[in-house]
């Protein structure tokens, strides 16, 4: 019986190091960069109707409970 060569298959490729917060890199953020509010997601209003629809859709579908973000005042920034 003959013996067959075992081909190997070549090594997979490295992915480049993804930055960990020990890095300098990773905490570096562009000037041009716009950081948004965490707490509107950039919007500058929050949703305060009770109706769990509303939130759902992200607007209110009765027109009166949306106020401005008290964490940003309205702008969608990061303080």
């Amino acid at each position: 019986m003959a013996k067959y060569k075992r081909i190997r298959k070549p090594p997979k490729p490295k992915s480049p190091p993804v930055p960990t917060p020990a890095d300098e890199e990773y905490w570096e953020l562009d000037f041009g960069e716009r950081v948004a509010c965490w707490e509107c997601s950039g919007q500058g209003w929050v949703i305060t109707c009770c109706d769990d629809m509303c939130h759902g859709l992200d607007y209110c579908i009765h027109g009166d409970g949306e106020t401005t973000c008290p964490n940003c005042n309205g702008t969608g920034d990061e303080p």
